[in-house]
């Protein structure tokens, strides 16, 4: 779920994107659909979901990459654009109109003005390259989420690196700031860490 500068919310599942207005009748919130963008079967479903600020959504899915989506037309950036895969779990705006994509297995990519930059292992961190979930804190501090471990970026460029588990089917999750300079850690299927 995403909220845009507009106050649109928008929603992303298997069967795709919508964006409603809340209204309220009778004192009871209810949703106005503006915008639906459904996905097929072969799309796969919506992993994510970021407001960019200025009016565009970004869509990261299964299958297609990342759609940018202002209503109309539907922006698709994949493979020939410069994603490594199609299959993205996690986009994070920068503050600064680029974006970080965490593929499955591929690695951390970077997009910008200036083009798109693939980072591998042993780059920012990286122990493997099934990237699960990024954070940006308020300190401009990178978090990436990875099978059994977490790598903080500091935007200085100091890299630490925490392993969380010992078990290869751990993977991280969401990730909230704890407002002391650490995080909030949601691990699959090992529950909450901070």
């Amino acid at each position: 779920i995403a909220s845009d500068d507009e106050g649109i919310l928008w929603f992303g599942g298997p069967f795709g994107v919508v964006a409603a207005r809340v209204r309220r009748t009778s004192g009871k919130p209810s949703l106005e659909p503006v915008f639906v963008l459904p996905l097929s079967p072969m799309d796969g479903g919506v992993r994510h979901l970021l407001s960019d600020g200025r009016g565009s959504v970004i869509v990261a899915d299964d299958r297609t990459g990342i759609r940018i989506v202002t209503r109309s037309p539907v922006r698709t950036l994949g493979v020939d654009d410069g994603l490594p895969m199609r299959t993205v779990h996690h986009v994070l705006g920068d503050g600064s109109g680029g974006l970080w994509v965490g593929t499955t297995c591929e690695g951390l990519t970077r997009i910008t003005a200036a083009g798109v930059r693939r980072y591998r292992m042993g780059e920012l961190g990286i122990r493997n390259e099934c990237m699960r979930s990024l954070l940006l804190d308020s300190l401009g501090t990178l978090w990436v989420g990875q099978t059994r471990i977490v790598s903080r970026v500091a935007a200085g460029g100091d890299i630490r690196i925490a392993t969380f588990s010992d078990d290869e089917r751990t993977e991280s999750g969401p990730m909230l700031p704890d407002g002391a300079g650490g995080i909030w850690l949601g691990l699959r299927p090992d529950g909450l860490r901070r």
